[in-house]
């Protein structure tokens, strides 16, 4: 159920906990910074050492033979390679986002993190409007979670790009901490129906 949630005392009250994961705000900058990065010392790499390593031998008068030109090749090669292994385990970290830590209760969800910054927000759901959901895309191709708006009286609408679990297979709105609050929100809405509140 909702990511890695914690029931704390369920028999007597509602209460649970537990994390998910929300994309970082730059994460698209910095993939781009990396990848073009990568581009741009890839090809900055071979032109010193082919164009101007060779331009050096021949015109020098130096035969370049064919080890010192397999040398230059797996140079060239072994130093991509390594500076991909690096870029690669940049972009699984800035895929990976910041995680926030929940907790909900009969009456409130909280969440915060840390590493975003983020202090504890605490969202009533007597003062929640509505809960909404839009498929979150990296560069309009790769579903990675949802966009959720969370439209309060008091706090206005809070905006978070959740990111989906990989260990959930039913990767659906259900399965969100959010639904907590939707849960929560249509139990208020039926007593106070029922109660003619």
């Amino acid at each position: 159920m909702y990511e890695t949630r914690s029931p704390v005392d369920d028999r007597f009250s509602f209460s649970t906990k537990g994390t998910f994961c929300c994309a970082k705000p730059s994460e698209r900058v910095t993939i781009l910074i990396v990848v073009l990065s990568f581009a741009f010392i890839a090809v900055a790499w071979y032109k010193i050492l082919f164009e101007q390593l060779m331009w050096y031998f021949v015109n020098d008068g130096t035969y370049v033979g064919t080890e010192t030109a397999r040398t230059i090749g797996y140079i060239y090669v072994f130093s991509l390679a390594f500076l991909l292994a690096v870029d690669i385990i940049v972009i699984r970290l800035v895929l990976h986002g910041n995680i926030y830590s929940y907790s909900a209760d009969e009456k409130h969800f909280s969440f915060l993190s840390e590493k975003a910054h983020i202090r504890k927000t605490d969202i009533f759901y007597d003062d929640v409007v509505s809960v909404s959901y839009d498929e979150y895309y990296l560069f309009g191709t790769w579903l990675r979670g949802y966009i959720v708006y969370i439209t309060t009286r008091s706090l206005g609408t809070l905006r978070l790009e959740y990111l989906f679990n990989r260990s959930i297979a039913d990767k659906t709105t259900r399965n969100t901490p959010f639904h907590i609050i939707e849960e929560r929100v249509a139990m208020i809405t039926e007593n106070a129906s029922i109660y003619g509140r």
